[in-house]
């Protein structure tokens, strides 16, 4: 043997030496303490079994979790009663150029199980794979899975990625495992804890929000490891549903399969009075002006009123950092000819920043940038394909683009001529449902009487009976008819639960219930036109715009509307799509929205609930998001 082996094998002789006395002292401490260490999952577990954990199932020989949330929704397997289940991230890997998250869903040891499938898009349902996304709110970006081929992958081929374009992604497909189990009416021990994996492009930073499903708050910090995979243990206790029936869990390369891959903003946006609006994408800010308030339809030439043109300058002299890039962008609604809409907003960039450059008083200089079609402030269309007509003003605009001096808003923005946005009613009040801090009402789509969006108006105030009587009770003891004519329109109950603060993002928790006798109506939300139900049209929700989502909310204060923070033109973080779908139930159903809200704010926070009816916060939620 020679002497750099000799000198090996003892190095191994002394460090295994070393180890097995660490263990047994360690050993001896734990006993001493009446602690045991976590038994590691190479090495067979004393007993592996199926064993209760907080009210849940679950295999033991699986890891700790870094996240954990229980999720709760009304459930039609369930009669309508509460269904639920605990997700849990037990494994978020990077190898520096894609990270694998592993998920385990846990059904209850009680009560109605719900089922893995909530995790999948409403629009892609049958196809039973999670949508999941990745939200890093340190570098505002959130990663959506990669993707393969035409919505399908081979789990053995290397990964081949490039940036998608709009139509290579879907909510339907990913490089993961399947999330097929349904909402069952009374739980029971499962042979095994069901499984699911996600692959992902690597995030930069080293902790994500991960944000399961449509309707949920995201799993917030979870810590990312390096070269650290998951170890699927081998006692068959929990396990993978494949895609490929070739595969009894994912191959140990990261991203196999995968073709496509993207990335979006994570943005705020505020709504101003005048029509300009403000977007936020870490430090950069952006300003969108109308191009209907600069150019005339198809032109170039510019064609603005001095005050617009002289404030927009001002914004750039006040808020631009001195020796910083400003850019000039142009931006179009969809058109056929896409060639035509990039000439087109490329002049319009180049005409804005020549005339601006002329304004600036600072040594700014300025860039100009055409973007045409491909960089829309809110979707084109809806999952359908359909083309969303209100969106096309919004999309037709010119946007300043900088990093801000003081790393805050423009104080002071210019009118652009637009008109003030509609008054909407007072919703009514009724009396506060457990745990909420407020609740109010809003009518059913589709029943008689006022339904917002509908020709009947939108004055929430007079949809209750002559009588004065709440919506959805019959006032009349006396009256032995109880049939829905007698008893008028049905109601919709808007539980305010909580809001709370975090830096400058303010979360704001609802919940919509069904008001009256009914347990549950399956069909509530179904067979709306584009107009949308009490929630205002859902793009997200594909075919039935009329499934509640909170993408229409806006939180009103100091005379601006903020919207919820915007996934790029993709989504927001927010409940996209309601977990109940197009049901109503008189238990409540989760609903969230985040918003940017500035530390200087000032008035009484006001919900605005699109085309339906406002409320204003109660003063103890006001107290907790609102700054001194």
């Amino acid at each position: 043997m020679s002497i750099l082996r000799f000198r090996g094998a003892l190095a191994a002789l002394l460090a295994t030496a070393f180890l097995l006395s660490a263990c047994g002292a360690a050993d001896e401490e734990n006993q001493a303490e009446g602690t045991r260490e976590p038994v590691p999952l190479t090495a067979p577990p004393a007993d592996p079994r199926m064993q209760e954990t907080q009210g849940f199932w679950r295999a033991s020989t699986l890891p700790e979790p870094l996240a954990a949330a229980e999720f709760s929704l009304p459930s039609e397997a369930a009669g309508g009663e509460s269904a639920s289940a605990r997700l849990e991230v037990l494994s978020l890997d990077s190898d520096g150029e894609f990270a694998r998250l592993v998920l385990a869903w846990l059904p209850p040891v009680a009560g109605p199980a719900l089922g893995a499938q909530t995790l999948t898009a409403q629009s892609a349902r049958a196809g039973g794979v999670p949508w999941v996304r990745l939200v890093d709110t340190r570098t505002a970006q959130v990663l959506e899975p990669l993707q393969g081929e035409s919505g399908s992958f081979d789990h053995e081929a290397p990964p081949q990625v490039r940036d998608a374009a709009p139509a290579d992604m879907t909510r339907g497909a990913c490089i993961c495992s399947y999330a097929l189990g349904e909402d069952s009416s009374r739980s029971g021990k499962p042979e095994r804890t069901e499984l699911i994996f996600v692959d992902f492009p690597a995030p930069e930073g080293g902790r994500v929000d991960v944000f399961a499903g449509e309707w949920h708050e995201p799993l917030s910090d979870v810590p990312i490891s390096t070269d650290e995979p998951f170890m699927l243990p081998d006692d068959g206790l929990a396990g993978f549903r494949m895609l490929s029936a070739a595969a009894r869990q994912p191959s140990p390369v990261y991203g196999s399969g995968a073709r496509y891959a993207r990335t979006e903003p994570l943005r705020s946006r505020t709504d101003h009075p005048g029509g300009l609006i403000v977007t936020g994408h870490g430090r950069v800010r952006e300003v969108h002006i109308p191009a209907g308030a600069l150019f005339g339809q198809d032109s170039y030439e510019l064609d603005a009123d001095d005050d617009l043109l002289g404030g927009l300058a001002g914004i750039l002299d006040a808020q631009a950092a001195g020796g910083t890039t400003a850019v000039v962008e142009g931006h179009t609604a969809q058109r056929n000819d896409q060639d035509r809409a990039l000439d087109l907003s490329e002049r319009r960039a180049r005409a804005l920043a020549r005339e601006l450059e002329s304004r600036v008083d600072s040594d700014l200089p300025l860039e100009a940038e055409g973007h045409g079609v491909q960089a829309p402030l809110v979707p084109h269309a809806d999952l359908g394909g359909a083309p969303v007509e209100e969106h096309r003003d919004l999309n037709e605009r010119m946007t300043l683009r900088y990093v801000p001096a003081d790393g805050d808003d423009a104080a002071e923005l210019p009118h652009a001529g637009a008109p003030a946005p509609p008054e909407l009613p007072e919703a009514e009040e009724t009396e506060t449902a457990e745990g909420a801090a407020l609740s109010v009402l809003l009518p059913v789509p589709g029943e008689p009487g006022a339904a917002p969006g509908d020709e009947a108006g939108e004055d929430v105030g007079e949809s209750a009976d002559e009588s004065g009587g709440e919506r959805g009770h019959d006032d009349h003891d006396d009256d032995d008819e109880s049939d829905d004519a007698e008893d008028g329109p049905r109601s919709l109950r808007l539980d305010v639960q909580d809001a709370e603060r975090e830096g400058d993002i303010v979360t704001v928790r609802l919940a919509f219930a069904l008001t009256g006798e009914d347990e549950t109506d399956p069909e509530a939300f179904s067979g709306q036109d584009q107009r949308g139900g009490s929630f205002g049209p859902n793009l997200y929700a594909a075919p039935s715009p009329a499934v509640p989502g909170a993408a229409n909310l806006a939180l009103t204060a100091g005379g601006q509307q903020h919207r919820p923070l915007a996934i790029g033109a993709a989504g927001c973080l927010c409940t996209e799509v309601a977990g109940t779908g197009t049901a109503l139930s008189t238990q409540p159903s989760p609903m969230f929205a985040r918003f940017r809200l500035p530390e200087r704010t000032e008035g009484p926070p006001v919900i605005r609930i699109a085309g339906t009816a406002q409320f204003t916060l109660p003063e103890e939620l006001t107290e907790r998001i609102m700054e001194d």
